[in-house]
């Protein structure tokens, strides 16, 4: 069963690489190096990394949807992965994002889709309610690296 899951995540990864930006990028070296090394995720000269205007409303969209499930709880986990799978697959769609931010928010965002995976594939409350403290502790480092 890991076998099975790993297998997904390393194409969930490679499909998140190949569709940035629509297509194949030419840099594909760049995002194996980072696949490789287990980095912390950079500032920009001790700054925060723009996000570009396209790409904002679903991290925004997504941020809220977790934070009204935790407030309500009206809704199955389940129901809280779709709607964040959803907003993801928005978000890796909309990426335009070329050279260093891009390459720093991707050390963000693969950890986080493996989250939102995760959560999908949870078999109880109890592991669901872990998984989603890491998302929101997901969306932390997110603000404390990217605007």
């Amino acid at each position: 069963m890991n076998y099975i899951k790993s297998i997904s995540i390393i194409i969930l990864i490679s499909a998140v690489l190949m569709n940035c930006n629509g297509k194949k990028q030419g840099n594909e070296e760049a995002h194996s190096e980072h696949e490789n090394k287990n980095i912390e995720i950079e500032l920009n000269q001790g700054e925060k990394w723009v996000v570009n205007e396209e790409m904002q409303p679903f991290l925004s969209q997504s941020e809220v949807i977790l934070q009204s499930y935790n407030a309500s709880n009206n809704t199955s986990h389940l129901e809280l992965a779709d709607q964040l799978k959803a907003q993801n697959d928005q978000l890796i769609s909309s990426c335009t994002m070329k050279g260093k931010s891009h390459d720093e928010l991707h050390k963000w965002l693969r950890p986080h889709l493996q989250l939102v995976k995760s959560l999908q594939n949870a078999e109880s409350e109890k592991d669901a309610k872990a998984i989603i403290k890491q998302l929101e502790e997901s969306y932390e480092i997110y603000h404390q690296h990217f605007q």
